[in-house]
């Protein structure tokens, strides 16, 4: 992979663009720092606040994410479970990722080109296309992948042999953060070819790559061994989520369909893919590099769509590459006297502005929103349910006892939360319970047995597998616009299923 040449810049100067494209992914979501909180975030941080030795994901808190974004989320939280102190992570999360796909790609790409693209994916990113202002895990996906196929970019192989460590282990994190990462694979291992000599002068530093990146996994699947909770590593990792996407996955041509608000990003991928393959036959310079983010941009592609929904946060991953793509495309400074390099060039930057035009559009809008509006926008009517987790969590902190639980039959484990109280079923994920027959029954059970002090009720009563489920010893405590909460009145004795 050949370095593009840029006599004029400065390694600090590369530090400074780097810093600078840090302080800005945080400055452009500074509006979004107060925005409630999705279903998605607030599991994470409800796993990540309760996480420790006796407190696993799957085992005692079950969600279907990979591993990765609860210790994240615990870190966030590590001064206090908070709203805001969660935004900034996700804000920096945003800011590090443009300036590493900056700092790692100049030598490939040029400075300028990387910077433009590092640029772009930090606008695109920030678009609620692809729910910019969330940290979910295709976000923490992004900025491993940055790390695992950049890095032999700017560290080649044939000169840096440890960048084979710093590949594997970033790979096998991508990998914790979701297992779609296997998709952007073939990028990742042809960066890390085209930067060495021969397989056979490199074959000890991909085997180092292996074994490196072979330690984040083996040490997740050792604390569960330890724990003799494999069985719920597998279950939430690949079983569930096995059941959870069975009949979703997309036909032929679905392949290349997304709904509306997901089509501005269509449109820049295949644009992206059509200036990168001009780019390819062009320069041989840069041919390497080019078909590397191509396979990165497919990839990530193929992983968004392979869970068979068109969620925003799937495409998060598709947008650096795709961004990074477009800006390899423009032609040498050194050409640019000449009249076609011109022109090829302004054709180039007026394509690339009106592909980039949505995005730039949405985040233009955001900075003069409030976060609930932000939430609103994005999310539609679900986000006013949201906007309440936080007031009506702590109506129930106030008025609870000490050793209270809590259940909430829906996905919206915010309340739980923003409570505080100790989730009365391990089972706060409420597609588990209601997609999946054992688990609503073993739900049941367990509130059958130990019957939570606050419940809520949302609009259409108990779920089908709480249909037994006596509430007689409840009363209303709090009443919100699409649910009610009761209270478990003092001193009630123990509580039977109605047969």
């Amino acid at each position: 992979m050949t370095r593009e040449p840029a006599p004029c810049a400065k390694p600090s100067r590369e530090a400074g663009v780097t810093g600078a494209l840090l302080v800005l992914g945080v400055l452009i979501r500074f509006p979004a720092f107060d925005q409630p909180l999705d279903r998605d975030m607030a599991a994470y941080a409800l796993i990540g606040d309760r996480l420790s030795w006796r407190t696993l994901p799957y085992s005692e808190l079950f969600d279907h994410k990979q591993p990765l974004i609860y210790p994240v989320y615990a870190v966030l939280q590590v001064f206090g479970a908070s709203t805001g102190a969660i935004r900034f992570g996700t804000a920096l999360v945003a800011g590090l990722c443009a300036g590493l796909s900056f700092w790692l790609f100049a030598p490939g790409l040029g400075r300028l080109r990387a910077l433009g693209g590092a640029a772009a994916g930090l606008v695109v990113g920030a678009s609620r296309v692809v729910e910019g202002t969330d940290l979910n895990t295709e976000h923490l996906l992004t900025l491993c992948l940055i790390v695992a196929i950049g890095a032999p970019v700017r560290f080649p192989l044939r000169d840096h042999r440890r960048v084979a460590w710093v590949v594997g282990v970033a790979f096998s994190l991508a990998l914790l953060s979701k297992a779609i990462a296997v998709f952007a694979l073939p990028a990742a291992v042809l960066s890390l070819r085209l930067s060495g000599r021969t397989f056979r002068e490199d074959r000890t530093a991909w085997l180092q790559a292996i074994c490196f990146g072979s330690l984040p996994m083996l040490g997740v699947a050792g604390v569960y061994a330890l724990r003799n909770a494999v069985d719920d590593l597998v279950y939430g990792n690949w079983t569930f989520n096995q059941l959870y996407a069975q009949g979703r996955r997309p036909t032929l041509g679905g392949w290349f369909e997304v709904i509306e608000s997901r089509q501005p990003l269509l449109w820049l991928a295949l644009g992206a893919a059509l200036l990168g393959l001009w780019a390819a036959l062009r320069s041989s310079r840069r041919r390497g590099l080019i078909v590397v983010l191509g396979l990165w941009m497919m990839g990530t592609w193929v992983g968004a769509k392979y869970g068979g929904a068109d969620y925003g946060h799937y495409f998060a991953p598709v947008v650096l590459p795709a961004c990074l793509l477009a800006a390899a495309s423009f032609p040498p400074l050194a050409n640019t006297g000449a009249r076609g390099s011109v022109a090829f060039a302004t054709m180039v930057g007026v394509v690339l502005l009106l592909l980039l035009a949505p995005f730039a559009g949405q985040v233009w809008d955001n900075l003069d929103e409030t976060g609930v509006a932000i939430a609103q926008k994005t999310y539609g009517a679900q986000a006013e349910t949201w906007a309440l987790y936080e007031p009506v969590g702590g109506q129930v902190a106030a008025l609870a006892r000490p050793g209270d639980e809590i259940y909430v039959p829906r996905l919206e484990p915010g309340f739980i939360w923003a409570s505080g109280l100790t989730p009365a079923s391990k089972h706060v994920h409420g597609a588990a319970s209601n997609r999946i027959p054992q688990v609503g029954a073993e739900v049941q059970q367990e509130l059958c047995a130990d019957p939570p002090e606050w419940l809520f009720v949302f609009e259409g009563g108990l779920p089908p597998f709480l249909a037994d489920f006596d509430v007689s010893q409840y009363d209303v405590a709090i009443e919100g616009p699409n649910f009610v909460v009761w209270s478990r009145r003092a001193m009630a004795p123990a509580m039977a299923c109605a047969s």
